[in-house]
């Protein structure tokens, strides 16, 4: 896989994409998780493409992050490859490329989107354990943005409700992951900056609060993340200068909790 991780295949005929390891199971029954996605997918791979590979001995926990990484990989996957468009992101002037680029997009129905994840080899306990069985994310009236960590890998997601008008009954505006379940957390919120992935180190920083002014402005040619909130926490600053950013532009909303 390359930098980000995005080096996948897609078939524009079915809408069908994903990494080498997926094709394998597709064409030639490899499976997808657990020790055996090692043993008997990566390793015959790394063999017939003349790649040496020293996996040594897993620990179970080892092996639940390694499935619960591939997991987040494969809805992002999902959710960006379904042929849907939404009127909101035509509105609001976002462009397909960038959406694409930063893994936004949308899905059908929660039950297709389940049953797409459980195909490809992932149980029903899991996901719910991993925090991947929420209907309040994953549903046919959300713009879904998958979160990125500093390495380019899919470790959370968040929604825009498209149904929110500003009234109570609708529900929230955006919601959000707070975890990736007790047992393997990935997401960690409070150091996570959307969009840090694909920013470069060599030029100024804007650092805004959502994840729309990223995308809007990336396609300005502004070099971006978000907070995803109003909190910029140390763990932030810490992220910011183990990836060589120290050149930062703080672009917070101008109402009282961004001026905080």
């Amino acid at each position: 896989l390359g930098k980000n991780n995005n080096e996948t295949y897609h078939c524009f005929s079915c809408g069908c994409s994903g990494t080498l390891f997926d094709a394998a199971a597709h064409f030639e029954g490899f499976p997808l998780i657990g020790k055996e996605f090692i043993l008997e997918n990566v390793v015959p791979l790394a063999k017939r493409y003349n790649i040496i590979v020293d996996i040594g001995e897993l620990t179970d926990e080892e092996i639940y992050e390694l499935d619960t990484y591939r997991a987040y990989r494969t809805a992002s996957e999902i959710l960006t490859s379904t042929k849907r468009t939404t009127s909101y992101a035509a509105e609001r002037g976002l462009q397909e490329d960038v959406m694409r680029t930063y893994s936004v997009g949308g899905i059908t129905s929660f039950s297709e989107f389940r049953n797409e994840l459980k195909g490809r080899g992932f149980a029903a306990k899991f996901l719910d354990d991993i925090d991947l069985g929420r209907k309040d994310i994953f549903n046919e009236d959300s713009l879904i943005f998958t979160i990125h960590d500093e390495k380019g890998r899919p470790v959370g997601f968040a929604a825009r409700n498209l149904k929110y008008n500003g009234e109570e009954a609708n529900g929230k505006k955006y919601i959000n992951q707070k975890t990736t379940g007790l047992k393997c957390n990935i997401y960690q919120k409070g150091r996570r900056l959307y969009g840090l992935h694909r920013a470069k180190e060599d030029e100024p920083l804007y650092i805004f609060e959502g994840y729309l002014d990223v995308i809007s402005a990336v396609a300005k040619g502004i070099n971006c993340c978000a907070i995803g909130g109003t909190s910029f926490t140390d763990e932030h600053l810490m992220v910011l200068r183990e990836n060589g950013f120290y050149d930062i532009i703080l672009a917070l909303d101008s109402d009282e909790p961004g001026q905080n």
